[in-house]
């Protein structure tokens, strides 16, 4: 795990990135978007932040992911974007995190403790459950 402590630069700065609403879904998902990948590496290299927070309905909604294994391909997909530049970032759940995107009476999607092991095991991540 990275280092958990965040520090101001020595400018006496300190930025955060914040990502919400991605909804984004595992890439064998007919809805997967490529977009978002590029999308978040460019902010990252234009703002160069401290720090980035995944501020809830990262997957789900719409799209969504069903089982653990879907959400680590998402984010294996995404987060690389966010640790290549070892850059700490951390979670928050939103409203549609929990839904598998497909049928919810039938395939309701993953519990949030689950989810939360699958972002913790990501080295910078600072989530704690």
């Amino acid at each position: 795990m990275a280092d958990k402590i965040l520090r101001f630069g020595k400018d006496g700065v300190f930025k955060i990135l914040m990502f919400g609403d991605i909804h984004g879904c595992a890439p064998s998902r007919d809805l997967f978007d490529p977009r978002i990948k590029d999308d978040v590496a460019k902010l990252v290299d234009i703002t160069s932040p401290d720090f980035v927070i995944l501020s809830g309905d990262i997957v789900g909604g719409r799209r969504g992911v069903g089982t653990a294994e879907e959400l680590r391909a998402f984010l294996d997909y995404l987060i690389p974007s966010i640790e290549e530049f070892s850059i700490p970032w951390a979670n928050v759940f939103g409203n549609h995190d929990w839904e598998d995107g497909c049928d919810p009476v039938s395939r309701p999607g993953m519990p949030k403790e689950v989810q939360e092991a699958v972002y913790e095991s990501y080295k910078y991540c600072l989530s704690q459950a």
